[in-house]
């Protein structure tokens, strides 16, 4: 059976969403504080269906309510680090550093993600360079509903909405073909 927890040095990054990006996710557990699992419900359900005599009703419990151990696969540990060094690049955290770590006890394993940030990137200057004279004086027009600005922190998802923001501005204003 195999637990995860990330632990990060920076309180500004969402926690759930690095919990999103982790691959190998524990079984199930009917009562959760904090981190700890309690009660796996479904595991347990599954071990009994596979004692003694097969039998119908143990069948439907093993495969309707019950949920296979999850073992611990090394190789989507590798790929979890990968994944939060990359969303953290995304997020203008270019030096961050992930490590994880397992510990193994009985059956039991835990991998600690360990996540520094370091110092974000920010944004110095934002400007825009459009060719076409019309869709230049629309954009700088509607400039104050701007979602990037000059002091924020580098964010690649932020700066696809404000690419999404103004295709929408443009095709509300009659350029229905437009692409970003």
């Amino acid at each position: 059976m195999a637990s995860y927890q990330v632990k990060i040095d920076n309180s500004k990054v969402d926690s759930e969403e690095l919990n999103n990006i982790v691959k190998q996710k524990p079984n199930k557990a009917i009562i959760r504080v904090g981190n700890r699992r309690f009660i796996r419900f479904h595991l347990w359900f599954y071990n009994f269906a596979n004692f003694g005599k097969t039998r119908k009703y143990k069948n439907w419990l093993k495969n309707v309510i019950g949920e296979e151990p999850v073992l611990l696969d090394t190789s989507l540990t590798r790929k979890s680090v990968i994944q939060l060094k990359l969303f953290l690049n995304k997020k203008g955290y270019f030096n961050a550093q992930v490590k994880d770590e397992t510990v193994y006890k009985k059956q039991q394993s835990w991998v600690t993600y360990f996540i520094k940030t370091g110092k974000p990137y920010k944004i110095n200057t934002y400007t825009t360079s459009i060719n076409d004279n019309d869709i230049g004086a629309l954009v700088m027009n509607d400039s104050s509903n701007s979602l990037v600005k000059a002091g924020i922190n580098y964010d690649e998802f932020l700066l696809e909405l404000e690419r999404e923001r103004i295709t929408k501005l443009l095709r509300n204003n009659g350029y229905y073909y437009f692409l970003k």
